[in-house]
């Protein structure tokens, strides 16, 4: 009994179980048969590679009419799809993978930028993001900074130091005048403390990243 409990059943997992049991219903049974038998005459009749690929995009193209006509979600696609080509549940070693090549969407803004997301239906849990986080995430990396630009920095508590600054001299103030003012508002302890001559430093060091940043996005 604990061991049910602690059983974690995913997105695709969710989809697939409900995609089955539904089908142990005659009239959507019917529909699904009806789909399989159509594909199976267009490809038996299909004369070419060509015919067989088209058939297959006319087919998939009635199972989504099928999951809506259910008013179903976009991840039950794939085992209906599977019940119409192969008149099988999808594999248990398989499921997962399939659904991670199709469980994310890249959309372009007004700006031309590719969007990276996680589309959530109802059936979605905080396990569920959790889980495909990481793959989008790399997805997105490819499409913005490239790999380079996203190695964690080693302190982010220094970069904002450093990052206060060089608005403290960005406003004008001279060297002396941002130490004061860094060393009186923002230093916490000792280690913080800087001096007059660490202020031009920091702020090339700045620019020098900045600079070597946008190098790195326009390699990848």
């Amino acid at each position: 009994m604990d061991n049910d409990k602690k059983q974690f059943f995913s997105l695709a997992k969710k989809s697939k179980q409900t995609v089955l049991l539904l089908n142990t219903d005659k009239k959507i049974a019917k529909d699904v048969k009806k789909l399989r038998d159509r594909y199976l005459t267009l490809q038996k009749n299909a004369k070419d590679k060509d015919a067989v690929f088209e058939n297959l995009m006319a087919i998939l193209d009635e199972v989504e009419k099928l999951r809506i006509k259910y008013e179903l979600s976009e991840p039950h696609f794939i085992q209906i799809a599977w019940l119409v080509q192969f008149d099988q549940e999808i594999p248990e070693n398989d499921i997962e993978k399939m659904y991670k090549k199709s469980n994310h969407r890249i959309i372009k803004n007004e700006y031309g930028e590719n969007i990276v997301y996680l589309p959530i239906y109802p059936e979605t849990t905080i396990k569920d993001l959790g889980e495909s986080f990481n793959a989008v995430k790399e997805i997105a990396k490819k499409f913005y900074w490239g790999k380079a630009r996203y190695k964690r920095l080693k302190s982010r508590r220094k970069l904002q130091h450093h990052l206060n600054v060089f608005n403290y001299k960005k406003s004008g103030l001279n060297d002396e005048e941002v130490k004061r003012r860094f060393n009186e508002e923002v230093a916490v302890d000792n280690r913080d403390i800087i001096v007059k001559n660490d202020v031009p430093k920091i702020v090339k060091n700045l620019t020098k990243g900045a600079k070597k940043l946008l190098k790195n996005k326009h390699k990848n």
